[in-house]
């Protein structure tokens, strides 16, 4: 498990494990359909676990990059 994962697994409980690892995969800087290919996971899929995983870490704001805010936990 990367660094970037146990802090954020740390700070975000809530976060399932594909969660965790779709935030790290955004953080890299990879699109949605990217992500799907990686994972074997239909983009639908993924852009549920975005939307889970703003909700989890209080990104409201839709004008949030959640990128941006990923990479200030490392």
């Amino acid at each position: 498990m990367s660094s970037f994962s146990r802090n954020l697994s740390a700070s975000l409980l809530s976060l399932s494990p594909a969660e965790i690892q779709v935030a790290n995969f955004i953080k890299h800087g990879k699109s949605t359909k990217d992500i799907a290919v990686a994972l074997s996971l239909s983009p639908e899929t993924v852009k549920n676990h975005r939307q889970n995983i703003r909700k989890n870490m209080g990104l409201k704001n839709k004008k949030m990059n959640l990128r941006t805010h990923l990479l200030t936990l490392e």
